[in-house]
């Protein structure tokens, strides 16, 4: 047992290495960066939908559910990203390999469990440029990002009777991003450059009340709700100007470096105001058959506030997300059919990101399907593919068009238990 949990700890500070992973989208140059899904890749193939709950698997969107969990239970979860950005008469493909979570969780007692892991939170991956002729001499902006924030949490779930449970997860925040903006006029050997770097930690919350109860023998109800109260996460700031050239191979070299004194500006310890958010989500199903849920998702992205640096707050308003989505196994005890024993998952949704872009709001639409195999044990691998589209060319000027490709693997068994020998 011991061995166990150093195998797990030991993954988990090495994955914590590489949480800080890219989002390759040119809306991460706002604020913090692109908002990463932090959930499970099963909640994920059913559209994002929390509310279901059960003994053999965590939920790191509703820690009330972990009342649930009967065996001890390893996660972890990776994604293929394959972008497609489009702008008015061009486009370009990207891609990026991700990593989700890691996580592990096991009962105390009947009706309490815990959980610990670590994921990225937000990603920081751009590389913008524009030539503007419009102006003379023309001038050439370029925008370059990378970085991003990362949650260390640790939840609890907690069942007050056999329908109802509370939950709460304390996340800590940390990660850096780094910014740099280049601007040179055409015909001028050199040019200037501004680049700037924060280092964010902070604490956050989020809370949770899940009910599962039965209708009648055969149909089964499940309701959850979620509230994360408003947080403020430490930002320390560095920034410096420098003029610049580029040598014979193309690089950009810095000539007289000057850093700014931002603690005389107020700057150099900052607060990242991250607004409140709930979410209410409904559940029907059968055990062990099929379940069909819905789930409502709102953030207070107006109160979004970031002081440094300026230029890449962006404007927001109130965010949501519409999430449908479920499951189905046809037989989950058949001894002659896998196929029958797979669970199988598909799910929608609609998202109005809270994001303005030239004064339209970002809008994200997305749907996915895949299945569960499973392997023995109660564990189980999860595969599924997502496709959808973000932004729009009439509105905002891009259109990202993109297909995630998820992996998961989650490993149960039995933990804390001693074995009797007669």
């Amino acid at each position: 047992m011991i061995k166990k949990i150093f195998v797990v700890v030991a993954m988990l500070a090495v994955s914590a290495g590489f949480a800080q992973d890219a989002s390759v989208s040119p809306f991460s140059y706002f604020g913090i960066g692109d908002l990463r899904f932090n959930g499970m890749v099963e909640n994920r193939l059913m559209g994002g939908v929390s509310v279901f709950a059960d003994s053999i698997h965590m939920n790191i969107k509703n820690p009330a559910a972990l009342s649930k969990l009967r065996l001890t239970n390893f996660a972890v979860g990776g994604s293929n990203r394959s972008l497609t950005l489009k702008t008015d008469g061009s486009s370009e493909n990207a891609g990026q390999v991700n990593f989700d979570y890691v996580t592990l969780g096991f009962p105390l007692a009947r009706r309490l469990a815990v959980q610990f892991g670590v994921m990225p939170f937000t990603a920081v991956d751009y590389n913008l440029q524009n030539f503007n002729e419009e102006i003379e001499p023309a001038a050439l902006y370029r925008y370059t990002g990378t970085g991003g924030t990362n949650k260390v949490f640790f939840s609890a779930g907690w069942g007050i009777t056999k329908n109802i449970s509370l939950g709460a997860t304390a996340n800590f925040n940390f990660g850096s991003i780094d910014r740099s903006a280049i601007y040179q006029v055409d015909g001028v050997q050199f040019g200037s450059r501004e680049r700037s770097s924060s280092n964010f930690s902070g604490w956050d919350f989020n809370f949770a009340l899940h009910y599962q109860g039965k209708l009648s023998e055969n149909l089964e109800l499940q309701t959850a709700f979620t509230y994360a109260p408003e947080a403020e996460i430490t930002s320390e700031n560095f920034l410096e100007i420098s003029t610049i050239f580029a040598n014979a191979n193309g690089a950009d070299i810095p000539q007289d470096v000057v850093e700014v004194d931002l603690e005389a500006n107020g700057l150099a310890s900052t607060v990242v105001s991250r607004p409140y958010s709930y979410s209410a989500a409904l559940g029907l199903g059968k055990p062990l058959k099929w379940f069909l849920g819905g789930q409502y998702e709102f953030t207070k992205g107006s109160e979004f506030n970031i002081d440094f640096p300026t230029n890449t707050l962006g404007s927001y308003q109130d965010g949501n997300r519409i999430s449908v989505g479920g499951f189905f196994i046809p037989d989950y005890g058949s001894l002659t059919s896998y196929w029958k024993r797979m669970t199988y998952r598909a799910g929608v949704r609609f998202e109005e990101s809270g994001l303005m872009v030239n004064d339209n709001g970002l809008k994200d639409f997305g749907m996915t399907l895949g299945v569960g195999l499973p392997l023995g044990n109660f564990s189980n691998a999860n595969i599924g593919v997502e496709y959808g589209k973000r932004g729009d060319i009439s509105t905002i000027g891009v259109q990202e068009n993109y297909v995630n490709v998820f992996i998961s693997l989650s490993l149960n068994d039995r933990w804390f238990i001693k074995s009797l020998i007669r």
